[in-house]
């Protein structure tokens, strides 16, 4: 029941599409909820309706909110000037989310600069679905420009490097921008888009949630990503300043059809012609990267790097660094062989490893698709765990 006293509203899943929503819902919420300050409208699934009834109510209670949710990628088509129209009243807006598209996704042809519109926002959430590897034109330039949130769902793999060049071209020039997502569960990309994304934009957040990362020659596409990472984090330029704080990385494996047949997303890759980063790359992203907080990524830890058989040396030549990783989260997708049986003492050797180089991690937790035994990481996480306590309790473990 709505009461001249309720803040929040949520609505969502198929309701918003029936009769009785556009004749009775909203239209009392216009009326009743004199005290609303956040509004949720979200169905992702349901097919179109007839859209102009969403608008009229929006714009007419826009004046009162402090928050609004609209993700209706399908079921609400604006005109081209219904968003600017809406933004136009959003006067008290802080925080904004929209997924919503106009038809064939027409571009809108509004001249209002950020100066005339949204005077109090603080965040701004854009999701982009125009099939190509752009913008999407829906928005009007000036909610491109304030964005601090972007996500870009694919309708295609991603072949080419400079694929994504236009868009992160204009992304650059977006001070606000802090977060960056793709989305495609069905699709690959090539290792020269993560690494365009880190070199050249400077974000705080960046997520890779695709199917997989396009190998080729049987090299490891990680490695030019590790390094890309480290040459991010040790670049001056004012201009890209590094501040990532959350890292997530495709977890599987794409191989190039001259390497391998085209990938079959029900069937597992090889191990013996997919690559994936060795237990080295940890050591390097600890030693030069300085703000992350969160990693997500696959590595094989039977393999240490850098012609080593054994994690000793690194451990023996490891030097603290004046700054130590604030990592506190790291995901893993081990992938490891599975006819790669773990040694008794490779579990405290990893632990120590990772006790080490990343004195600050609270938690190591297996990603989906892990290769690996759950049950073998989480006697590495016991051993690392321990061996904290007793360093923080000022003991010694070694």
């Amino acid at each position: 029941m709505l009461s001249p006293i309720t803040e929040t509203v949520d609505f969502g899943n198929s309701f918003l599409t029936v009769p009785l929503f556009h004749s009775c819902a909203l239209p009392l919420v216009c009326d009743r909820a004199t005290s609303l300050k956040r509004l949720v409208l979200c169905d992702e699934t349901s097919p179109k309706s007839k859209a102009a009834r969403y608008w009229d109510p929006l714009i007419k209670l826009a004046i009162r909110l402090r928050e609004l949710e609209i993700r209706l990628p399908l079921c609400a088509t604006p005109n081209v000037d219904t968003l600017p129209k809406l933004c136009m009243q959003l006067k008290n807006i802080t925080s904004l989310t929209l997924d919503v598209h106009t038809a064939s996704h027409q571009p809108s042809d509004s001249t209002l600069s950020q100066d005339d519109v949204l005077p109090a926002l603080q965040e701004l959430h854009i999701t982009h679905r125009s099939g190509v590897i752009k913008l999407c034109p829906c928005y009007p330039s000036f909610l491109v420009d304030r964005a601090t949130s972007m996500a870009f769902h694919l309708k295609k793999s991603v072949t080419g490097s400079d694929a994504f060049k236009g868009t992160i071209d204009v992304l650059s020039k977006n001070r606000s921008l802090r977060t960056v997502k793709l989305h495609g569960p069905e699709y690959f990309i090539t290792p020269g888009v993560v690494v365009a994304f880190l070199e050249q934009l400077s974000l705080e957040e960046l997520q890779f949630d695709v199917l997989a990362l396009k190998q080729t020659k049987s090299l490891d596409p990680d490695r030019k990503i590790v390094q890309s990472l480290v040459k991010a984090a040790s670049s001056n330029d004012p201009a890209t300043k590094f501040r990532l704080e959350s890292l997530s990385l495709p977890l599987r494996r794409h191989l190039d059809p001259l390497t391998r047949n085209v990938f079959d997303s029900d069937s597992e890759l090889d191990s013996s012609e997919a690559e994936y980063t060795s237990l080295s790359s940890l050591v390097l992203i600890a030693q030069h990267v300085k703000t992350l907080y969160y990693l997500s990524l696959p590595i094989d830890s039977s393999k240490v790097g850098g012609g080593r058989k054994s994690i000793t040396p690194i451990i023996r030549s490891w030097k603290e660094p004046e700054t130590p990783s604030p990592l506190m989260i790291l995901e893993i997708a081990d992938m490891r062989d599975r006819y790669e049986d773990f040694k008794p003492s490779e579990y405290r050797d990893i632990a120590w490893l990772l006790d080490l180089v990343f004195p600050n991690l609270r938690m190591v937790r297996m990603a989906r698709g892990s290769k690996c035994w759950v049950e073998h990481w989480e006697l590495i996480e016991e051993h690392r765990q321990m061996m904290r306590t007793i360093r923080l309790g000022g003991g010694r473990y070694h």
